[in-house]
């Protein structure tokens, strides 16, 4: 009798230690800061050694997958570049972990729940002001890969009209901590709304873009000449999102 137990939970014990295995985050073995990586000598070379075995990649549960991207040590590579969009999107193409994480069709409902936790109003606590200057940049890196056209594409109306509120929610939390968060992080917050509405073929938003080519270049590319832009799509958003 004990045996055909052991028989039948043996599938389902190799099946957890199997899925605790790849739903780790990946441990990138050098980091900037260390000896090894200083040792590198150029650009090319950083990249190779942040890239995720292929092995493993296939294998990583999409939770752990996002996380990892999260920690990719060149993440931040794109603030260097004059066109914000055209440096994600270098960035992105230069890791295969965010690459994969684009194939993934729950990548969006995992960001979404990250995202969520960040906009919640114990955020705006003065209290916890040392945690949101801890990482300043990572609501502006999970938005720049929420805009993306794969994963938002993967979300359902309703999921939409959600992340719509939750980034609206963190443009209030953004616009409360100027200091901490500067233009850039209004900017892609603001970029993120614009995606979800183009996505989401919202009429009102639509004719709002026929009507100014200056929104509709900012909601497809992100570049913007004139500052006030950036104040009439907020009021038109505030229309929308009521």
């Amino acid at each position: 009798m004990k045996l055909i137990q052991l028989l039948i939970m043996f599938p389902i014990l190799i099946s957890s230690i199997t899925n605790n295995t790849y739903c780790q985050v990946y441990n990138f073995p050098i980091k900037p800061g260390s000896n090894d990586w200083k040792k590198l000598q150029t650009h090319d070379e950083m990249l190779q050694v942040c890239q995720i075995p292929d092995s493993l990649l296939l294998e990583m549960c999409t939770k752990s997958l996002l996380e990892t991207c999260l920690k990719y040590p060149l993440i931040l590579d794109f603030i260097f570049y004059n066109d914000t969009k055209l440096g994600f999107e270098t960035m992105s193409n230069g890791f295969n972990g965010i690459i994969e994480l684009k194939k993934r069709n729950d990548a969006g409902k995992y960001l979404g729940e990250i995202y969520r936790a960040m906009n919640t109003e114990s955020i705006l606590n003065d209290s916890l002001q040392s945690k949101i200057i801890h990482d300043p940049f990572r609501p502006s890196v999970i938005e720049l890969i929420l805009s993306e056209n794969k994963i938002l594409s993967n979300l359902c109306d309703s999921d939409k009209s959600l992340l719509l509120l939750d980034a609206k929610k963190g443009y209030e939390i953004k616009l409360k901590h100027k200091e901490v968060y500067g233009e850039f992080g209004k900017m892609t917050n603001i970029f993120l709304m614009t995606r979800i509405l183009n996505s989401m073929g919202n009429k009102d938003w639509e004719l709002f873009c026929m009507n100014n080519n200056e929104v509709k270049s900012f909601s497809e590319k992100m570049l913007i000449s004139n500052p006030e832009t950036l104040a009439n799509i907020i009021l038109e958003i505030e229309k929308i999102v009521k």
